[in-house]
């Protein structure tokens, strides 16, 4: 029987994909609870509680194109009502991939969300994660923005700016890239 070099065997790449995938599924299983370790850079006025995801920072694509460097998450932030005011409200929420230069974190791309909290509620979910920037290498992390005003008013009651401060908060799967968390941020090496 003759074997087709790996190059012309349309099939040679099924092992890493099934691997891929495995890996994938696996995290976003470890994911399904959100991790508690996420700290507040600072609050304005009287902000409401979020409980942040923990984020996955994964190698996403098929062959022939190369992976895209994405950071997402199982579940999306849950996100509770300003104690300042009892009638809807309405929360805006920024997802920042910033990268460091050496001297700051920069941002280099975002998501950005909209919920309302009607009065008789106590929470909203807002959507997971899912942000693929245009990526090289270096030391990353991923900030999260609330910021709670009473609807119909568009009076400011609170916000609050939240930074990941341990190794899980931002969690690597990336078999192509090297990737490696730390405490507030992962370092992401260049494509193999």
């Amino acid at each position: 029987m003759t074997t087709m070099p790996p190059s012309r065997n349309p099939f040679h790449r099924i092992p890493t994909l099934l691997a891929t995938t495995a890996t994938l599924a696996l995290a976003s299983l470890s994911t399904a609870t959100p991790a508690a370790a996420w700290g507040s850079e600072s609050v304005i006025g009287q902000a409401g509680t979020v409980t942040p995801p923990q984020v996955t920072v994964s190698d996403i694509g098929f062959h022939p194109q190369p992976p895209t460097l994405t950071f997402n998450s199982s579940a999306g932030p849950l996100v509770k009502r300003s104690p300042a005011a009892t009638g809807a409200q309405n929360v805006f929420a920024h997802y920042i991939v910033e990268r460091w230069t050496g001297a700051r974190w920069d941002a280099i791309t975002m998501q950005q969300h909209v919920r309302r909290i009607d009065a008789d509620q106590s929470e909203t979910r807002f959507p997971a994660l899912f942000i693929q920037p245009v990526a090289g290498t270096g030391n990353y992390r991923v900030v999260l923005t609330f910021h709670w005003f009473e609807a119909g008013q568009n009076a400011s009651i609170g916000a609050t700016k939240l930074v990941p401060d341990a190794v899980s908060d931002q969690m690597c799967v990336t078999p192509r890239r090297p990737c490696t968390s730390y405490a507030g941020y992962v370092t992401i090496g260049p494509i193999k």
